[in-house]
């Protein structure tokens, strides 16, 4: 599994905050989402920067990290 793949990763893409999973951002008024947004973050799984979207993240993993780095992420973690 390449590293472009990696960001499907349930434990990577699950975005909580307090140990619960946010549903109906889209609903909320734009003052209480920013704020929301503002705290959840989704984090690099091999470097554990935070990224504000499965976007930006994926880019960072297909740029920043080689296959190889993720092949070992994912045999250490026991992902494969």
């Amino acid at each position: 599994m390449g590293l472009q793949e990696m960001w499907k990763d349930p434990k990577v893409i699950n975005i909580k905050t307090n140990g619960k999973k946010l549903y109906g951002i889209n609903s909320m008024n734009s003052k209480n989402r920013s704020i929301i947004l503002v705290s959840v973050r989704i984090q690099c799984p091999i470097c554990h920067e935070s990224y504000l979207n499965k976007y930006n993240l994926r880019q960072h993993l297909s740029g920043s990290h080689t296959d190889d780095e993720g092949i070992k992420y994912m045999k250490r973690h026991k992902l494969i």
